[in-house]
């Protein structure tokens, strides 16, 4: 039988409702009745990733991950959409406008989005379109201008769409040995993907959890702390890893690692597999970065 504190989609408890009262000699007997409870896909509920504010109280700049990714994937309208939009555009210019002028219409603004919020972006147009956000919001030339619906203005177009194109084909795939004595992983065929797929217990069982959290904090945590619970550890994850794992919980379950371990905001059990909770929003954006899906 499945476990039951995994998040399974649409479960069905029948709820048998009896009771006698006794009024007036009179005898009420109550009729039993059914729930039908939605999958919890259908309402997601998000929980916020973690952010650190700015050492300056500005908007964060550089490279680094800075919480907004997580933000965006976590969010529950279908991506591409005017709710979607609507949603983005706030988080957009809260982070990233610095002049105040209420879009991101200056060179600083758009060199500090970091790549991965320019992936969360394009990983959530992909999912409702053929094509990703360069071309379905107008910043690829000769496509109709789009983007101020999520926040950037049209006068830094070229300049968002090189900084985009960079970033997608930046994506990360391998990654280096962590300071925390990780196996460096590159390819299908990476030490700890291997690992992770020669594990004989069924996948996204306890068993499998066990020895998969056993090799996922030998091999990224760097701080020793016994879990994966900073972004630059999540980071150095690759995405052979991520599939290896999606892999292995899809054996036992229809849906992937992200809904059945709550990286999506359900019910969060990543702390199973060595994740803080802290790493769950970062993680639903390094599993769409990777092109996994639900």
């Amino acid at each position: 039988m499945p476990k039951s504190d995994k998040n399974t989609g649409t479960i069905l408890i029948a709820v048998g409702l009896g009771c006698m009262v006794v009024c007036g000699g009179l005898f009420v007997v109550g009729l039993g009745a059914l729930l039908f409870l939605a999958p919890k896909e259908e309402t997601p509920v998000y929980i916020p990733a973690v952010v650190t504010p700015p050492a300056t109280g500005g908007a964060p700049i550089g490279p680094g991950p800075d919480g907004v990714a997580g933000k965006i994937a976590g969010l529950y309208q279908k991506g591409g959409s005017g709710e979607w939009d609507s949603a983005v555009l706030p988080i957009m210019t809260g982070a990233y406008d610095l002049n105040g002028s209420g879009s991101i219409n200056k060179s600083p603004e758009v060199t500090g989005i970091p790549c991965g919020t320019w992936r969360a972006l394009d990983a959530g147009v992909l999912e409702s379109w053929d094509y990703g956000v360069r071309t379905i919001y107008g910043f690829e030339a000769d496509y109709s201008w789009v983007g101020g619906a999520i926040g950037f203005d049209e006068s830094i177009r070229v300049e968002a769409d090189a900084r985009l194109a960079h970033c997608l084909s930046a994506a990360p795939t391998t990654a280096p040995p962590t300071a925390g004595g990780g196996v460096g992983t590159a390819g299908a065929g990476g030490a700890v993907a291997q690992q992770i797929r020669g594990i004989s217990a069924e996948g996204g069982g306890s068993a499998w959890d066990d020895a998969v959290e056993t090799i996922i904090v030998k091999a990224y945590d760097g701080n020793r702390s016994g879990q994966v619970d900073t972004r630059s550890e999540l980071a150095a994850i690759p995405c052979d890893v991520w599939k290896a794992m999606d892999d292995g919980v899809h054996v036992k379950w229809d849906y992937g690692l992200r809904s059945i371990y709550g990286f999506n905001g359900v019910g969060y059990l990543g702390g199973e597999i060595g994740f803080s909770s802290g790493m769950m929003g970062p993680g639903q954006s390094a599993m769409i970065a990777c092109g996994l899906g639900k």
